[in-house]
């Protein structure tokens, strides 16, 4: 929501592109600019393994199958976020073991 206003707010009377400017605007947000550039103006792929790692979770992929789970012990900080995020359940979600 923040980005497309900012965009309408910073761009829309001055003659930019919106490709350009919808690109500013997501590299000012850290972690989802890094995934906008990658997948809108590049082929890379996103590392969700490492993305999700510092939120408390876990991402694996076997034989085409994307799992995401709750990390074995998270921190106090990730079961807030968790909270946060309507997951208050998290005491009961499934765990990985760690390899």
């Amino acid at each position: 929501d923040d980005i497309v206003r900012n965009v309408f707010r910073k761009y829309s009377k001055s003659g930019s592109r919106a490709r350009d400017a919808i690109d500013e605007e997501f590299r000012r947000f850290g972690f989802l600019g890094r995934v906008w550039s990658s997948q809108v103006n590049g082929n890379n792929q996103v590392d969700w393994a490492s993305a999700v790692r510092p939120f408390g979770m876990n991402y694996t992929n076997e034989r085409g199958r994307a799992t995401l789970t709750v990390a074995e012990k998270p921190r106090s900080s990730e079961k807030a976020l968790l909270n946060e995020l309507g997951y208050n359940s998290w005491k009961f979600a499934p765990r990985s073991r760690q390899k």
